[in-house]
Formats: structure tokens, sequence, C-alpha cells
């Protein structure tokens, strides 16, 4: 079950257990947790920090770019996060395990456009296939049965690649995941990603392929005519 709430500038939704998510983001604030920077990019940073003996994954996103487009989305279809931590929440109470866990989203927020999100996951420990070749061979064919059972219970990846996969004592588990959900056209989306990442074959509507295969070179031709 995922509460929601505001405090101070932040819109919160958190799951509700025996932690209290958001007082870790706050000792995050405060630099009272112990933490470190596990990756920065333009958009945001991704840090593991550890509270009573329990690691976690942070990710923290801050959109530079197509901040007009970005808007109109968030005014049609809400926040790319709070949707995350709501699928996620759905599907693991319906026995779907193959994702890590989000905790806590806490968002600052023009009307319904994310400004700066907090996502507060859980660290999975483990190899990920980008790691090796062998790997990425080993668990190939795993991948593909892992994106149905997501799609079975109504989320995508939105991003198929070696590194968002990790093994984990519990089997093969996916750590970057799309708000979006499963339609015809995100599944689409994954299925392209396993073939051209992995270089496995899964059967999907073809017209759904056809029509992001098509997308994808439009993109490319107004990029390239944009830049000449």
């Amino acid at each position: 079950m995922v509460e929601s709430y505001r405090f101070d500038s932040f819109c919160v939704l958190e799951k509700k257990d025996d932690k209290k998510y958001f007082a870790i983001l706050s000792l995050f604030f405060d630099e009272k947790i112990e933490r470190n920077l596990i990756q920065k990019g333009s958009k945001g940073e991704v840090w593991k920090v550890r509270h009573d003996g329990v690691c976690y994954a942070l990710k923290i996103n801050r959109p530079t770019n197509k901040i007009i487009g970005r808007k109109v989305k968030a005014l049609l279809k809400g926040s790319y996060f709070s949707s995350l931590i709501l699928r996620v929440d759905k599907a693991r109470a319906e026995g779907c395990f193959s994702m890590c866990d989000v905790y806590l989203v806490a968002e600052k927020k023009h009307f319904r456009f994310a400004r700066e999100s907090f996502v507060l996951m859980e660290w999975i420990d483990g190899p990920l296939l980008s790691d090796s070749e062998e790997l990425r061979n080993k668990y190939k064919n795993e991948v593909g049965d892992l994106l149905k059972n997501l799609h079975q219970h109504g989320i995508s990846s939105g991003d198929v690649h070696p590194g968002n996969f990790i093994v984990s004592n519990a089997g093969l588990k996916i750590i970057d995941l799309s708000g979006r959900g499963a339609s015809a056209i995100d599944q689409a989306k994954d299925f392209i990603g396993l073939k051209n990442k992995f270089g496995v074959e899964a059967d999907v509507d073809s017209w759904a392929v056809s029509l992001v295969l098509l997308r994808s070179k439009l993109r490319a031709f107004l990029k390239k005519a944009k830049v000449s």
C-alpha cells in the first residue's frame, strides 16, 4: 500500500510498512547518513545510502531538456515516478517480484510537472549483465521471460539493455523501470530492445513493432535534417 501526503514543498508517495522512508531522505539532506555517489549525469544522480544496516538506492532526477514537452505530458498523464511507485506496488501485490522495490517518491512540483524528484529504491547486490558477455549470453532468454512477466502486470522497461539487469541471490532482476504502462507500443519497444541488445526475438504485435520502427526512422530523419 502506498500513502500520499505533502511535506513542506514535497509531494510524497511512500510505501506504508514498518519503516519511515521519508526520514531516511531527510537524513540524506542533512548529510547524517552513510552515502556513496554511484553515478552522476546532466539530469541527476544515483546514490547508495545505508541506514540501520540496510542499503538503498536513491535516484535524484532534475529534468534539463525538452521541458515544454515534459510539462505537457505531465499535465496529461501525471508524474513519471509517481506512476512508477504505484505500478510497482500493484505488481508486487499480485506476486511479481522481477523488479527492485520502490519505497518512496518525493517531488517538488509545478502543477503536475516534477521539477525535482527523489526516488528511494531497493538496493540489489550482484553482477550486471553488462559486466561480461558470458552473463549476457547465459541470461538473454531469461530477460525475455522477465519482460513478458512485467508486461502481464502492467509494467514496461522502456530501456532494455544489459546494464539494467542484475543477477541477485533471488535470480535475475530489472533495476531501472519505466513509469509508463505496458501498452502494445510499450511492449514493442521492450522487445525491439531485446532483439537489438541481446539478439533475442520475441512474439509481439507486428503493427506495434512497425509503428515504433517507423517513428524511430522519422525522428532520425528529422534530427539529421535539422543538423544539416
